[in-house]
Order: structure tokens, then sequence, then C-alpha cells
């Protein structure tokens, strides 16, 4: 599949979900979707992707300039892939669409997505359900939300954000 994106000029899809993919196969599609010019969607979802796969997949997101949706949930992404990707998120001025579900980036890494986002407005939507994320990180998200009159849609569900991190994101919306 890597060699083929490297230099197909009409597939704008690609679903590898469920495919035990790991982080070595991530490392060679990360060297294709550097050079692809036609590839808009990228579903990477239900791997075994581990932060070293996640940061070669963000060092192509710096270079991409057709990747428009981002599905890597349900891997095993921590704070640290989620550091990496925040850094490609803030210079990628392409990525519409970011689901990162069901990881443990907990508030650390939601941190640094959230601030990544302060900066890039090409981001509409961001799906980080089912990640460890409590109040500290909600209250981040709802800096995203003051900030970032772009960002369309946020899916924070299934976390420990509590009471007072929904008074946050209540906050930041009513604002």
């Amino acid at each position: 599949i890597s060699e083929c994106l490297k230099s197909n000029s009409t597939l704008m899809e690609v679903n590898i979900s469920n495919n035990d993919m790991t982080d070595k196969g991530a490392h060679k599609l990360a060297e294709a979707i550097q050079s692809n010019v036609t590839l808009q969607k990228l579903d990477i979802s239900h791997n075994t992707l581990s932060d070293d796969g996640t940061t070669a997949i963000s060092r192509s997101l710096k270079t991409n300039k057709s990747l428009k949706e981002l599905n890597i949930s349900h891997n095993y992404i921590t704070s640290e892939g989620a550091h990496k990707l925040a850094e490609a998120i803030q210079s990628n001025v392409t990525l519409q669409k970011l689901d990162i579900s069901h990881n443990t980036l907990s508030d650390d890494g939601t941190t640094a997505i959230s601030r990544s986002l302060k900066t890039n407005k090409s981001l509409k939507e961001l799906n980080i359900s089912s990640n460890c994320i409590t109040a500290k990180g909600a209250s981040e998200i709802a800096k995203v939300i003051q900030i970032n009159a772009g960002m369309q849609n946020i899916n924070i569900s299934k976390n420990y954000i509590s009471v007072e991190g929904l008074l946050c994101i209540m906050g930041a919306v009513k604002n």
C-alpha cells in the first residue's frame, strides 16, 4: 500500500483499520504520505500503533498538503504521541478532521493538542473521547473553544472531566 501511495495520483481515501498495523507499517505509510498529493482521508484506527508510529505519521503531516481527515483512534497513543501530533497540527494547514479517540492521551496530551489548536485554523472537528481526560484537560479544551472560532465540533465524551471541567466548557461555549 505504501509503495502504491507514493506514485498514485488518483486515490483519495484509504482505510487500513483493523489490520494489526504496527509502528513499522506506520513508518512505511508515513513515507508515502509525505509525497502523496491526492490522499484526502486516511483511516488507521483499530491497529497497534504506539507513540513511535504516531511520531512517524505526525512527521508526514508536517509536509503533506492534501490530507483532510485522519482517524488514528483505538490505538496505543499516549501523551508522548499527542505531543508529536500537536507539533504537526501547528504547522499543517489542510487537516480538517482528527479522530484520536480511544487512546490514553491524558491531560498532558490534551493540553499539547489544545495549545496547537490555538493557532491552527484549518482543523474543524476533533474527537478526543475516551482518553482519560480530567477537568484539567477540559479547561484546556475550553480555551480552544474561546480562541479558535473555526472549530465546529469537539467530542470530549467518555472521559473524567467532572462537574468542574463541564463548567469550564459550558463557560467557553457561552462566551
